[in-house]
């Protein structure tokens, strides 16, 4: 897991805007490494990774600290990207033997520089000026979300929501596209927070 950790990053780890391949700090085996931050807008934060034996395998423990204050939307962010990083990209390099596929849909809004968009996102019809990458979450309690090789074109029309479970994503109806078609029964569009302001204009 330390060598995964400290001299394989370039295999398993998967950066979206705002990221980088973390720099290791420190490395002490079998058990302890600390990183250098990955997102590029918290330049100071340390990450401090723990591995303890589990079984066959083993748990890892992470720790994000910093001396800047987090606000807590942002934090719920970072833990759900640390989510992504550790239960999907690294448990890849074990599950699967090489790199994961890249994922055009990561539930993750670290790299909004403006946070009150969230308080003008809702309730109101938004158009995509861009490309904008799109998943389904079902509406009922599982809340499960499933992956599509799809995305809203240019001049496709979204009436935002309410806010994903995570607060990082926005549940949509579709009004208009020319691409996306019919949405299965009990599924919903899910957009990811950042594209608000960038992506998708004010209808």
């Amino acid at each position: 897991m330390v060598d995964a950790l400290v001299g394989e990053q370039a295999i398993w780890w998967v950066s979206v805007e705002g990221e980088r391949e973390p720099p290791v700090l420190d490395g002490v085996r079998p058990d302890r490494v600390i990183l250098a931050s990955p997102f590029l807008w918290r330049p100071r934060d340390v990450i401090d990774l723990s591995i303890v034996p589990l079984g066959q395998g083993c748990q890892v423990h992470l720790r994000h600290t910093s001396d800047d204050p987090f606000v807590p939307l942002e934090a719920a962010a970072l833990r759900h990207r640390w989510g992504e990083h550790i239960d999907r990209d690294l448990r890849d390099r074990f599950d699967c033997g090489g790199r994961p596929t890249q994922y055009e849909v990561s539930l993750y809004r670290g790299d909004v520089d403006d946070w009150t968009i969230i308080d003008r996102v809702l309730d109101r019809s938004w158009q995509a000026v861009e490309r904008v990458p799109v998943g389904l979450r079902s509406v009922g309690p599982s809340r499960r979300a499933i992956p599509v090789r799809s995305a809203l074109r240019p001049g496709d029309v979204v009436w935002a929501g309410e806010l994903g479970r995570h607060r990082t994503s926005v549940g949509c109806l579709l009004e208009t596209s020319s691409e996306l078609g019919e949405i299965p029964d009990g599924f919903e569009i899910f957009v990811p927070l950042p594209e608000f302001g960038r992506r998708l204009q004010p209808a």
